[in-house]
């Protein structure tokens, strides 16, 4: 038995694909698949010891719920609550995170739908503690530009790839300092500040 592709012909559920089998033609439906949300901003806001996360969706499709994890190390991420979403539309949100640690705290999103299908956004961070001696990196979601921010005004800075390559470095000369990430590839990077025996490394996604 011979079996050919013929064509495809999309409508409002989805695709069809016709295949000759035999000398009859055959038609075969594949769903589209739909994704629950598209988070346009998420960030991370520290104010009065707490954590402010706000997000908002441009759009959602059967969404159930938001659920929020936090990480100490940007790799190990737990659950610490929920929002219970709009489910269509686009809205603004927030959560409140009560038991913020000294140091980074990085955040991300679940999207659940009804379905129990998920998606995560991308990873924000807010730094909790005494910035005289921690080095801050910010926006944690970049487009053409990072910002350095370092009391000391002295040292290096550098950006790594997923590989471990520096793929750019730059001179410390001022207590805030900008970073081009113009020509970086999209991807996650690390950006690593060097004073002397004192090192901070920050997470960045572009």
């Amino acid at each position: 038995m011979n079996i050919r592709q013929g064509g495809t012909t999309i409508g409002a559920t989805g695709s069809v694909d016709f295949l000759r089998v035999g000398t009859t033609w055959e038609s075969v439906t594949t769903n589209s698949i739909t994704l629950p949300a598209q988070i346009g901003n998420f960030q991370a806001i520290l104010k009065n010891a707490t954590a402010q996360l706000q997000w908002n969706t441009l759009s959602e499709t059967n969404t159930q719920q938001f659920v929020v994890e936090k990480s100490n190390n940007d790799a190990t991420f737990n659950n610490i609550g929920a929002v219970k979403a709009m489910g269509t539309g686009n809205h603004a949100y927030q959560f409140i995170d009560n038991k913020i640690n000294a140091g980074w705290n990085y955040y991300r999103l679940v999207i659940v739908d009804n379905n129990g299908s998920k998606q995560y956004s991308k990873t924000t961070a807010v730094y909790y503690g005494n910035a005289n001696n921690q080095a801050q990196v910010f926006p944690t979601i970049v487009s053409d530009v990072a910002y350095v921010k370092y009391p000391a005004s002295k040292g290096t800075v550098q950006i790594i790839n997923n590989n471990g390559v520096i793929v750019a470095q730059q001179v410390i000369n001022s207590q805030l300092q900008a970073i081009s990430t113009s020509s970086l590839p999209a991807g996650s990077y690390i950006v690593k500040v060097i004073d002397g025996n004192n090192t901070t490394t920050v997470r960045i996604i572009k």
